[in-house]
């Protein structure tokens, strides 16, 4: 068994899901030898930004908001929830989405593969 430890502060940031997100891969299915897991990654969302729509074929996407509030969009326009700092997102597996910031947001995104 190997530990792992990385301090995410020393982590490069690169862009998420088009629009003006940035994210963190902290850890990735290179590191872990389980079919299942896909990406953690740590993501940022200033307000007004948003993660355009998207959508992850063969992974489930678990996001924990740590900080912020704003709206998830599924399916289209018109399927709207609000999320706020402390709440859970389900987004399932080939789900088209899109996350817009209403205030700056933090989330802990996981991803796993069915």
């Amino acid at each position: 068994m190997c530990i792992i430890i990385r301090k995410i502060k020393d982590i490069e940031f690169s862009p998420a899901h088009g629009g003006e997100g940035r994210k963190r891969e902290i850890i990735t299915n290179k590191d872990i030898d389980n079919p299942h897991f896909d990406i953690l990654n740590k993501d940022y969302l200033l307000k007004g930004n948003f993660f355009d729509w998207h959508k992850h074929e063969s992974s489930d996407e678990i996001a924990l908001v740590i900080e912020g509030k704003g709206y998830v969009k599924y399916k289209d326009e018109d399927h709207v929830k609000e999320y706020e700092k402390n709440d859970v997102i389900l987004l399932n597996a080939g789900e088209m989405h899109k996350i817009e910031a209403l205030e700056n947001s933090i989330f802990y995104f996981i991803r796993i593969k069915e």
